[in-house]
């Protein structure tokens, strides 16, 4: 519940939920909707598979619609442009993708690939679309981008003197729905964002952690000319509660003050931020006026923090990362230089300028913070949170840092494993 505070709006990906467990679902000061799990036709016992869930703040309630779901795993969420410093709606489709091998959908009987395709046509007209969840794809570093063609699409392609990194990943193996994912992705223009933007840039970090190894299967996709409505992208920490680390993106949000006002007694937390998250997926919508280098759990509790101290540190060995980081943005920068030339608003210009050199520096800087929490409720203080909860608790936090620092070495991840089931 801690980790969906953080958001405003959460995408849950694989919640095993079914109609015998259906219940205490609800999050206080939050809406939801749900797709119940499915079943394999042989099995009689055991759990449920897959299910998705959203939920979303309830001030957001006029903003969000559902617009499309499918028992099977898909759901099509709208988000008003009402949000949006862009003159256009938002369509988020959530996805759970069940593994290659698994019978409890048949691949003749529904084909998810094909789905979201079809999805992708049908709402393409109607606003700026995303998707997220997990896929249980594995496409490693695979080349998902068509090459620039001028007579084709320009504004579906990255130019063709814009300076284009490859997609990194961590997960060195393509399987079946990888190629799939891929073919998908050419088909309709989409690339995906793992390994491509902000903090995951170059690094492709993974999203699944088991005892067997790691891999990528959790993704955003989004057409590349969208690049710049994202603000911020990063893969989460693994967690005690789930063998997926989250996804959390923000988008341009604009600022808007009378839908601030209405709801100020029910949200004095989000200020104007509306967020996502998910087991699998977590994405934040944010005030591009906000300082892009506060964390989303700042921004929600800023009326209760302080910040003593804030030093901003330069590294001198990411030069050259940042020299390609603006190459990357020569052509939105080509544009800002002519806006200047005509009756285009100076503070728009300036805005985007300024979101252009956060965008392409943050990852080249280190802030370091003191903060004081004056709200800050001690977890400890729980009845039943005993000795033997705080050192299980401890040590599965430093055996997480260690493993998330090298992820590849099989015995730091062993113990990773051992201490969280020892948490659990």
């Amino acid at each position: 519940m801690n980790l969906i505070s953080e958001y405003d709006i959460a995408f849950l990906s694989e919640t095993w939920i079914s109609e015998n467990t259906f219940l205490n679902l609800n999050v206080n000061d939050y809406c939801c909707e749900h797709i119940l799990g499915n079943k394999s036709y042989n099995t009689r016992k055991d759990r449920y598979s897959g299910g998705i869930s959203v939920y979303y703040r309830n001030h957001l309630r006029k903003y969000v619609t559902i617009v499309e779901k499918n028992q099977y795993g898909v759901m099509w969420i709208k988000l008003s442009k009402e949000l949006f410093s862009f003159n256009e709606d938002v369509y988020v489709c959530n996805i759970y993708i069940p593994p290659i091998n698994s019978k409890v959908i048949p691949n003749d009987q529904f084909d998810f690939f094909e789905e979201l395709e079809t999805g992708i046509e049908k709402y393409a007209s109607l606003g700026k679309l995303f998707l997220t969840g997990d896929l249980n794809s594995r496409c490693s570093d695979k080349n998902d981008l068509l090459s620039f063609d001028p007579y084709i699409d320009v504004d579906n392609q990255l130019s063709d003197h814009v300076i284009v990194l490859p997609r990194a990943s961590m997960d060195h193996v393509i399987d079946t729905h990888g190629n799939r994912l891929i073919e998908l992705c050419l088909s309709t223009s989409h690339i995906i964002g793992n390994g491509w933007l902000h903090s995951d840039q170059g690094v492709g970090d993974y999203t699944f952690h088991s005892l067997n190894g790691s891999s990528v299967v959790d993704y955003l996709l989004l057409k590349p000319y969208k690049f710049k409505y994202i603000n911020s992208f990063k893969i989460l920490q693994p967690n005690e509660f789930s063998d997926h680390s989250g996804i959390s993106f923000s988008i341009t949000c604009k600022n808007n003050s009378s839908n601030n006002n209405n709801n100020n007694n029910n949200n004095n937390n989000t200020n104007n931020n509306a967020t996502t998250t998910t087991t699998t997926t977590t994405t934040t919508t944010n005030n591009n006026n906000n300082n892009n280098n506060t964390s989303n759990s700042d921004n929600n509790n800023n009326n209760n923090i302080t910040y003593d101290n804030i030093n901003i540190r330069w590294e001198p060995d990411k030069e050259d990362e940042l020299n390609r980081m603006f190459a990357a943005h020569i052509d939105h920068l080509s544009t800002l230089t002519e806006k200047i030339n005509s009756d285009h608003d100076i503070n728009e210009i300036t805005e985007s300028f300024i979101s252009i050199m956060q965008n392409a520096s943050s990852c080249m800087t280190k802030v370091n913070k003191t903060k004081v929490n004056s709200s800050y409720s001690n977890p400890n203080k729980k009845p039943w949170f005993n000795s033997d909860c705080f050192n299980a608790r401890l040590l599965f936090k430093k055996a997480r840092n260690k493993y998330t620092k090298n992820k590849s070495d099989a015995e730091l991840r062993n113990d990773f494993f051992a201490r969280k089931i020892k948490l659990q």
